[in-house]
């Protein structure tokens, strides 16, 4: 039987371990940005909803699907995930969004998807940061009621 690779193998191999490697490291510190912030607000109760966000804003790059995203597809780092993926995979340039819809696709500037990818990663970083010098902790007692 036959592998996807074989079948179907990546245009630039390098360029996607390099947007997995970014991607993963822009999730952590989104993941780790969240999870501060749920302790510096002292608020141990929404830790299963804090744990669903990431999810629930993935998702939000599957809209451009059906709409068309032009300058904002450059904003949802998500959806700058799924754009770098796409062109290192196919080795097309990734659409700004509109994929179902008839008419004239724009295309999207994969050095600015990469540069705003970071950019979104070294925000999440330094947020990370401020809040790990600014958390206190959180009781035993509070943290046993969730």
């Amino acid at each position: 039987m036959a592998k996807i690779w074989d079948a179907y193998p990546p245009e630039n191999t390098l360029g996607l371990v390099v947007s997995s490697l970014l991607s993963a490291v822009f999730l952590y510190a989104f993941s780790a940005f969240l999870s501060l912030l749920m302790i510096v607000l002292k608020s141990p109760k929404s830790a299963s909803f804090v744990t669903a966000v990431p999810l629930m804003l993935s998702f939000l790059s599957y809209s451009s699907l059906w709409l068309n995203l032009k300058a904002s597809a450059y904003i949802s780092p998500f959806n700058c995930i799924s754009a770098l993926f796409y062109y290192y995979f196919s080795g097309n340039e990734p659409a700004t969004g509109g994929y179902f819809t008839s008419g004239g696709k724009e295309l999207m500037n994969v050095t600015l998807t990469a540069f705003s990818l970071i950019g979104w990663t070294i925000i999440m970083l330094i947020l990370a940061i401020i809040l790990l010098r600014k958390m206190r902790g959180v009781s035993i007692e509070e943290i046993r009621l969730v």
